[in-house]
């Protein structure tokens, strides 16, 4: 096995291990376990979280909430310091950060062990980067790239840091998500860089408009995307609206939203079409069991997938089995469509170099 293709298997298992991460922490938002330990990088002061209340002082709720505070309070000033009063503001004024959560044992457990993975994937990285120096002489990009995914993950633990201190803000939380997503990208971009034993999508004839097929797929992308940043919308919505109105009885609370979930439901209609665009282009110029045939049949059994769990969500009161599921295939989705996108470029170079 060469250099390249060890940095290959290893990126793909590290990309696996965070989409893995996204599940475990839709299921930490759905369970509404984030504040299952109310610090970081500890849980409760310790390594090892407690199993019972009588472990914990009497002042616990006030202990936590008072280092929580002053945590803010440095990251709002840096944040002044940064230009981002908006965020500041937010930060040290969201009436949330006073209250403290009552000690519940499943809850912590669901929290730490969504941290554990996340160390996981840390140690991960850190091979990732290892095998990207090793390769250097091969592909400088795929070193750099490492390096990036290396400083993405550090940043995503110091930003966990900060959704704790500010209980849950919720476009903190949506921005920790986002960030996964984008370290998805960085290792899927890298991994294709580094595939030496590329057969091609599978297109059997070089097609008369290719600059109009990376256009397809691109939009296409950039719709999956658009749908995903709506997703958050209404999830840091629906976030506000289980802190009030909606805090004993879920039923009704999608609708709640208003605009911004018309617009998801709206603009899934549109993740069908631009798929089924893409779908019978690439039908009309790849071979039977092509590669490109396999990954948007992926994309069409993710977004049926998809399509159901957000008519659950909607419609049967928000159940939480169904809202980490189509975070999962939702970002998913996006991660298929940069292959097609990455691989669709890489051809068209290698076509075009064969002409020349």
């Amino acid at each position: 096995m060469t250099e390249l293709q060890r940095y290959r298997r290893w990126a793909l298992w590290t990309i696996y291990a965070v989409y893995f991460l996204i599940l475990v922490g839709g299921i930490v938002r759905a369970t509404g376990s984030g504040m299952g330990c109310p610090d970081w990088p500890k849980c409760f002061g310790r390594w090892i979280p407690p199993t019972n209340i009588a472990e914990l002082p009497a002042d616990y709720k006030d202990v936590y909430r008072a280092k929580r505070i002053q945590k803010n309070e440095r990251v709002a000033k840096m944040l002044t310091a940064l230009g981002f009063d908006g965020a500041a503001k937010q930060i040290v004024s969201n009436p949330a950060i006073g209250i403290e959560t009552d000690f519940n044992p499943v809850k912590t457990w669901i929290e730490y062990i969504n941290r554990l993975i996340g160390v996981l994937i840390g140690l991960l990285i850190v091979g990732t980067t290892w095998f990207g120096w090793r390769v250097r002489h091969h592909s400088q990009p795929v070193l750099w790239l490492s390096v990036l995914g290396l400083v993405l993950v550090l940043f995503q633990a110091w930003l966990g840091s900060i959704v704790v201190s500010a209980n849950l803000l919720p476009f903190i939380v949506t921005l920790h998500m986002l960030l996964a997503l984008a370290l998805v990208g960085v290792l899927i971009y890298a991994m294709v860089l580094a595939t030496t034993d590329y057969v091609g999508l599978g297109l059997v004839q070089t097609s008369d408009n290719t600059v109009g097929l990376r256009l397809l797929t691109w939009g296409t992308l950039t719709v999956y995307i658009a749908q995903m940043m709506l997703g958050t919308q209404v999830r840091e919505q629906i976030d506000v609206l289980l802190t009030s109105t909606y805090a004993h009885d879920r039923t009704g609370i999608v609708e709640a939203v208003g605009s911004f979930f018309l617009i998801h439901r709206g603009l899934s209609y549109g993740v069908m079409l631009v798929l089924f665009l893409q779908t019978r282009k690439f039908k009309q110029i790849a071979a039977t069991g092509g590669l490109v045939n396999k990954l948007i049949r992926y994309q069409q059994i993710v977004v049926a997938g998809s399509l159901l769990t957000g008519v659950a969500m909607a419609y049967l009161g928000l159940p939480p089995a169904a809202q980490p599921i189509h975070l999962l295939l939702g970002s998913g989705l996006i991660g298929f469509q940069l292959v097609v996108v990455l691989l669709l470029q890489y051809e068209s170079q290698k076509t075009n170099a064969t002409l020349a």
